[in-house]
């Protein structure tokens, strides 16, 4: 049996087409029955020092937009640079 209601699951993740009111009909028997499993919420400190890396993931990410940028001009116009640095 929760092997076949993993498989509703699945399917409603995975539909092409979603329907809210489809998906509820699906979904609401096996809340009931607790068989949908809970998702894991990390604490506070550990989302505030995730979201501190993705942030500095996405600056370091336009850091070197802007350097391969800058190459890009000094190639294109036959400039000379040793090097850019930040």
């Amino acid at each position: 049996m929760a092997l076949a209601n993993l498989m509703k699951v699945h399917d409603i993740a995975s539909a092409g087409v979603k329907t809210d009111k489809a998906d509820a009909m699906i979904l609401a028997p096996l809340l009931r029955a607790d068989l949908v499993a809970k998702s894991h919420v990390p604490l506070g400190d550990v989302r505030k020092k995730r979201a501190l890396v993705r942030h500095r993931l996405s600056l370091m990410k336009m850091h070197t937009m802007v350097k391969n940028k800058m190459y890009a001009i000094t190639d294109k116009y036959g400039l000379y640079c040793q090097k850019i640095s930040a």
